[in-house]
């Protein structure tokens, strides 16, 4: 069971001690389910739990070093960073069950839609997808507590 409210309490944190709005770093309403659901079809996936709540909480976007690719509230789903990214990088090779929520210039940090494990990928190294975590929650937990 993934506790969400440990994550939002970071980010809560980190707002009230910069000052910021949650606008400044993120969607401020978040993505619909309707626009979610347009995003899996469009993608053929189905996006992991842990994914779909970051979505619908926040929609895309990140902060202090923080970057993560998602769907932003004044684009069609079409025209969203998460399909926009995937698509660019399948044409590269990328296997189908993967969806790019980071960049990271050689490679590209993936979720798996089959299993939710993030991993890496690129089309330069031989091995191919490469685990880092499990799932996105415990990879944006640990992401937070080392940049906020």
């Amino acid at each position: 069971m993934f506790h969400y409210e440990e994550i939002e309490n970071k980010i809560n944190e980190y707002l009230e001690e910069t000052g910021e709005e949650l606008s400044v770093f993120f969607e401020e309403n978040g993505a619909a389910e309707e626009k979610i659901k347009s995003v899996e079809k469009l993608l053929e996936v189905t996006l992991p739990e842990s994914f779909r709540w970051f979505l619908r909480k926040y929609g895309s976007g990140g902060i202090e070093g923080i970057e993560l690719f998602g769907i932003e509230s004044d684009r069609e789903p079409k025209d969203c960073t998460l399909v926009i990214m995937t698509k660019e990088y399948r044409k590269k090779g990328m296997p189908q069950n993967l969806v790019v929520i980071e960049s990271e210039g050689d490679y590209v940090r993936c979720l798996e839609t089959d299993g939710g494990a993030v991993v890496t990928w690129s089309q330069h190294d031989k091995d191919g997808v490469v685990a880092e975590e499990e799932n996105f929650y415990t990879y944006f937990n640990e992401k937070l507590d080392d940049y906020v």
